[in-house]
């Protein structure tokens, strides 16, 4: 699976996950506050009965005071205590800490509590407090459900969206593919033709041909070597990763100097000057063709984008490969985008957009470090470090 497949597929996936998980949340908590609601219901329901069957308790034991001897009714399913008119306990079944009230239902850490006012008064109590403690067991049990729910839920929705996730990537993974095997054939179809315009320029560069032909012959050989340049481009963008990377000694110097004779030629047609600065017998490890195709990226832009009658220097030394050039620069704010695949800079130039992707995936390879240092209309200046 390609890079901006897996972006592509990963960004859906995440987006679905998250949104349709916190609409399934929303859901719970408002599934979770309903049932909150209907235990606080069914608990007032319960406590309003129990005071009326209270009430009717002390109506009892107020008339038959003198009559027998008194016992406060109590119940299992509920604590209950009486108080008078200035909220003075009279009796109770339960030990009474703080009791609020200005509110006829209220609930704390002790339980619910609902509390009603009687009257008349039966023996001196103005108010029937009655207490309920929690049912923590079936919250317990609700909230566990839920948890295992929401597991569930969560696993069942990501392999949901990654099956969702292929079918609506699957057009855009033909056309990737599409593209790919096009070009493919493409540059397999181009190699002889590319080798031989090349190879009979140069033998028309050898002969004795009149002056007036030679500029046509240098057209043509400019031509074929930019051709030949996009062709090697696009081999490596489509098979390097197939392709085993054989690093030995290399000197570096000899390839760069080889590199800039090979696009002397390319220069010229602008009318760029070339300046280099090459450090003799720099020795690296790396892939001879890697590394080539890294100098020859930078020297195909800084050709490309580089003015009429500009310069280009290239540096070479044990530490460090730098081109800078003349050229059109780039913007700030696109500095950011410049090592991405098919991101091109200026649609008047040619090209597909790979070059410096191409830098970057090779600086990579080797752990290098790449600095870009560019100004509007001054020119650009890349630096790879080892």
């Amino acid at each position: 699976m390609l890079q901006s497949e897996k972006k592509s597929l990963f960004r859906f996936v995440f987006f679905y996950i998250v949104s349709t998980f916190l609409l399934l949340v929303i859901s719970v908590a408002i599934f979770l506050r309903h049932e909150m609601l209907l235990v606080k219901d069914e608990e007032l329901v319960f406590l309003k009965n129990s005071a009326k069957n209270l009430h009717e308790e002390l109506e009892k034991m107020h008339r038959t005071f003198f009559l027998e001897e008194l016992y406060y009714p109590t119940s299992d399913e509920y604590e209950s205590a009486i108080f008078d008119s200035a909220h003075e306990l009279i009796f109770s079944d339960f030990s009474v800490q703080d009791v609020d009230f200005s509110k006829m239902f209220y609930r704390n850490s002790d339980g619910s509590h609902y509390i009603e006012e009687i009257s008349p008064y039966y023996l001196g109590a103005k108010y029937i407090l009655i207490r309920k403690k929690f049912d923590s067991v079936y919250f317990d049990n609700l909230k566990r459900n839920i948890a295992i729910f929401l597991v569930v839920s969560f696993f069942v929705i990501s392999f949901i969206s990654f099956v969702l996730g292929k079918l609506f990537t699957a057009p855009m993974r033909n056309s990737i593919r599409f593209l790919d095997n096009f070009i493919k054939d493409t540059t397999h179809e181009l190699n002889t033709p590319v080798s031989i315009i090349m190879t009979n320029a140069e033998m028309f560069e050898s002969m004795e041909v009149p002056q007036n032909i030679k500029k046509y012959v240098k057209r043509i050989e400019v031509a074929s070597k930019t051709l030949s340049n996009i062709y090697e481009d696009l081999i490596f963008s489509q098979f390097n990763h197939k392709q085993n990377i054989e690093n030995k000694e290399c000197n570096i110097s000899e390839i760069a100097q080889e590199r800039l004779e090979y696009f002397k030629i390319l220069a010229e047609s602008k009318k760029i000057t070339i300046k280099s600065n090459i450090k003799p017998n720099i020795v690296l490890f790396v892939d001879s063709n890697l590394f080539m195709r890294m100098v020859d990226n930078l020297l195909s832009n800084a050709v490309k984008y580089n003015k009429l009658g500009g310069e280009i220097t290239l540096t070479l030394d044990d530490k460090h490969l730098s081109l800078k050039d003349t050229g059109i620069g780039i913007e700030k704010d696109k500095k950011e985008i410049i090592f991405k695949r098919f991101e091109r800079l200026n649609d008047s130039e040619g090209g597909f957009g790979i070059g410096l992707n191409i830098v970057n995936r090779i600086v990579q390879i080797y752990n290098f470090k790449i600095f870009v240092e560019s100004e509007v209309g001054m020119g650009t200046e890349v630096v790879i470090k080892w």
